[in-house]
């Protein structure tokens, strides 16, 4: 993807928040970060909501996943969450001692 695709992606994500859309739900529709709607919203001049927008899988239903064999993508997809919410909880779990 090229710097105008990745801007024009920005503006979508930021327009989705602008109309009512929870970030959330523009963080499972892109496949992108609770971090990188915020600043997308920042970027066009759109207040992001002050809601706790964080997703609704707890770290432990995420893990289970990974544990049960599935790759992140895939876990991902199952959860409408980014791959790289499952990253960092298979980092944390390493980090705590589970052989992940």
């Amino acid at each position: 993807m090229n710097n105008t695709e990745k801007r024009q992606r920005r503006m979508k994500m930021a327009e989705a928040i602008k109309n009512g859309k929870s970030i959330a739900a523009v963080c499972a529709k892109f496949k992108m970060s609770y971090a990188s709607v915020v600043s997308a919203c920042r970027e066009a001049d759109i207040k992001p909501p002050t809601e706790h927008a964080r997703s609704p899988v707890s770290a432990f239903q995420i893990l289970k996943a990974v544990l049960d064999g599935k790759d992140a993508l895939a876990t991902a997809d199952k959860f409408g969450i980014c791959k790289q919410r499952i990253y960092a909880v298979i980092s944390a779990a390493r980090k705590a001692g589970f052989k992940v």
